[in-house]
């Protein structure tokens, strides 16, 4: 006879620690954008500077995170004459500084997942990259967003250095400034340019730019525009 043995009962007692609560994710947007260029100024002969940026609040979904007030890296010193935001939420304030322009919206701030676009036309045809910021309404920074703007006009820049290789030649750019964007053009006449590239400045001062050269081609005469 098999008699049943005691019956055993396992139990596992523990305690569940109170989960962290973690960090909210904090305010967080996006700007891309496009350029143009065309007669918008009728006081300015010659062809004018636009750009559209479209700017998205990338935040997590918590009332936190609206976007109070932006802040574009240009301004009056570009030659800035027009900002438009079109069919976006009311009741934005605009102010114009030499170097930047604030744009504060105090009843309607941007929730997380919307979006404005705004354009903007300014008299100068120089471009730089710099960083757009903005911020909640308790003065919470959301990330910078590098951008490219109208930029006072570049003083101008030379070359110098020529050294011609084997289908290249090599030249170094002076008196750049950080972040503008300059052409190299070429021309065999000096009456007919060419657009050889465009290259933004990232050393400062001084830079070397290549540029392509058939070994047969006739002599070239160069030159920086900015842009």
């Amino acid at each position: 006879m098999i008699r049943p043995g005691p019956l055993l009962l396992l139990l596992y007692v523990g305690c569940v620690a109170p989960l962290a609560a973690s960090a909210q994710p904090g305010p967080s947007m996006e700007i891309t954008w496009t350029k143009s260029l065309g007669e918008y100024d009728s006081f300015n002969p010659g062809p004018e500077r636009s750009f559209t940026y479209t700017v998205r609040n990338t935040s997590a979904p918590f009332a936190t995170n609206s976007l109070f007030g932006l802040v574009l890296p240009t301004g009056l010193d570009a030659g800035l004459f027009y900002l438009d935001l079109g069919e976006a939420m009311p009741d934005w304030d605009f102010y114009y500084g030499s170097g930047e322009t604030s744009l504060i919206n105090t009843n309607h701030s941007m929730d997380p997942g919307s979006t404005i676009t705004l354009e903007i036309r300014s008299d100068s045809l120089s471009t730089r990259l710099a960083n757009a910021n903005a911020f909640t309404s308790s003065a919470i920074q959301f990330n910078s967003a590098l951008v490219e703007v109208p930029a006072p006009t570049a003083p101008p820049a030379t070359l110098a250095d020529l050294k011609v290789g084997a289908n290249v030649v090599t030249l170094t750019a002076s008196n750049l400034l950080w972040g503008y964007s300059y052409t190299l053009e070429q021309s065999a006449t000096l009456y007919d340019w060419t657009n050889t590239f465009s290259f933004w400045a990232t050393n400062g001062l001084t830079q070397t730019v290549r540029a392509a050269q058939p070994t047969n081609a006739p002599a070239q005469f160069y030159r920086l525009r900015s842009p």
